[in-house]
């Protein structure tokens, strides 16, 4: 298996674990060579190191320090970012957090402690040891290569396995990672770096009363116009163009603030998506490439490789990073419409727990209906994984304090699979998933179940910027 060291060289250009960041405590000791071109920050005990393209803010309070590492804005509220981060560098309280959305990961110290939260749908990934060395970074290869931890080989087995290999969309259960000491960060969750211990501090509790659809409609409009705001900068942006609903939500809601994205679709639509995109591109007389070859372009075998150590061999040698890399430029931002499945509860009304589900509804989930008779070693491996996950998580899955789809999504499709995609794409291009507020989630979980469930949500949202693209 090749090894981060292997491949070193791939630095020159910054695409190995591009965006990536590790810390942990000065007296750590660290294996490897993979940080030696990185940016290196000393905050009290703790050694914070990050890639070269990371955006670094640090703002003090009076009683700690706040590292935001990556793209962050404030996404509700009146306060300014630095605001914000001093007052959670004082208090310590993650909720401070709610208002903010981008693709990060937020770091405290305070009182000879250093903890560590992400982004509402943690897009930027966030995985940690769970003994000393105690380590926590943005790739698990990445906090294996620093710890010298080497790849499980129960977990190879796992996904060697003919269970495994039927899944279409292929990402690991639970938390789990593809080395046995390695944990992913749950979402809504905080981790205590020196303990590995980690506390839920939203979503804790079952929704409260009904929230009228036209509010909340209210809440995305001063959300999407502050994303507007941050996005003004410049910089290229680039949608991904499909047939589904969440794409055409973003398209109409950048529009409607005056952004302009060019358009991008890649292979794997069937004719009726590709002729709905044909229609986005007339209606929207947006740039748009369609990308037609299913083939990576010459030369990028050192892409798959990097890309493989980007999501940690979770996902073989992924070819798109070479298949889109020919048609966009490595400065870009690439939107994805993620987390509108997670406001239109799409796991909530596809999947039934049947009585008395727990965890186990949540293996049912993974699984899919493609495995009806998995071997013994593989439910085993899987239900472990999961309880493992509702055990960090801070969840009981008996009684969840939110609909248990609508937590898988979020918590596990989402934070594991989603973030990994991103993971995937960074050596050729930057991405956010664009519906990324833990506000607006709690709110959606409020909203009348006939007017959230299913795509009239994000129709009535589209709706709400251009009718004519909404009815497409």
């Amino acid at each position: 298996m090749t090894t981060a060291v292997e491949i070193l060289d791939a630095r020159a250009d910054g695409r190995l674990f591009r965006f990536g960041f590790a810390a942990f405590h000065a007296s750590t000791p660290i294996s490897g060579h993979v940080l030696r071109d990185w940016s290196r920050l000393a905050v009290g005990d703790f050694v914070v190191c990050t890639h070269p393209e990371v955006e670094i803010r640090l703002v003090r309070g009076r009683t700690g320090v706040s590292v935001a590492l990556g793209d962050v804005f404030v996404g509700h509220g009146d306060r300014a970012l630095d605001e914000v981060l001093a007052r959670y560098a004082e208090v310590g309280d993650p909720a401070l957090t709610d208002v903010l959305s981008g693709r990060f990961a937020l770091l405290r110290v305070a009182d000879g402690e250093l903890s560590v939260l992400n982004d509402p749908l943690g897009t930027r990934s966030v995985c940690y040891r769970q003994t000393s060395p105690r380590i926590v970074g943005s790739h698990p290869a990445l906090v294996a290569e620093l710890a010298g931890d080497r790849l499980d080989r129960e977990t190879t087995m796992y996904m060697g396995s003919d269970e495994y290999r039927a899944r279409r969309t292929r990402y690991l259960p639970g938390d789990a990672t593809r080395y046995r000491n390695i944990k992913m960060l749950v979402p809504n969750n905080v981790l205590d770096v020196r303990s590995g211990r980690t506390r839920r501090f939203a979503l804790s509790q079952a929704p409260s009363g009904l929230l009228d659809t036209e509010n909340y409609l209210e809440m995305l409009d001063d959300y999407f116009a502050r994303y507007a705001r941050y996005l003004d900068t410049g910089r290229s942006l680039v949608v991904g163009a499909t047939g589904g609903s969440d794409s055409r939500a973003l398209i109409a809601a950048l529009r409607a603030h005056g952004v302009r994205p060019r358009l991008l679709t890649w292979p794997g639509l069937d004719d009726t998506e590709i002729e709905i995109v044909g229609q986005i591109v007339k209606h929207t007389g947006l740039d748009h490439v369609m990308v037609s070859s299913v083939s990576p372009a010459p030369g990028s075998d050192r892409l798959r490789e990097i890309a493989a150590l980007n999501t940690s061999f979770t996902r073989g040698r992924p070819t798109l990073p070479g298949i889109v890399a020919p048609h966009v430029d490595r400065q870009e931002l690439f939107l994805r419409g993620y987390g509108g499945e997670v406001f239109r509860g799409s796991w909530n009304s596809q999947f039934v727990p049947l009585a008395g589900e727990g965890a186990s509804f949540a293996v049912r989930q993974y699984l899919t209906w493609k495995v009806k008779s998995p071997s013994a070693d593989h439910l085993d491996f899987t239900t472990r994984a999961f309880d493992g996950f509702f055990e960090r998580g801070n969840v009981d899955p008996a009684r969840p304090p939110y609909d248990i789809g609508d937590l898988h999504y979020l918590e596990h499709r989402m934070a594991m699979w989603a973030s990994n995609v991103s993971n995937e794409l960074d050596p050729v291009m930057s991405s956010h998933s664009f519906f990324n507020s833990r506000i607006l989630f709690a709110a959606s979980l409020r909203l009348p179940p006939a007017e959230r469930r299913g795509v009239q949500l994000m129709q009535r949202i589209t709706s709400r910027y251009d009718a004519d693209l909404a009815a497409l």
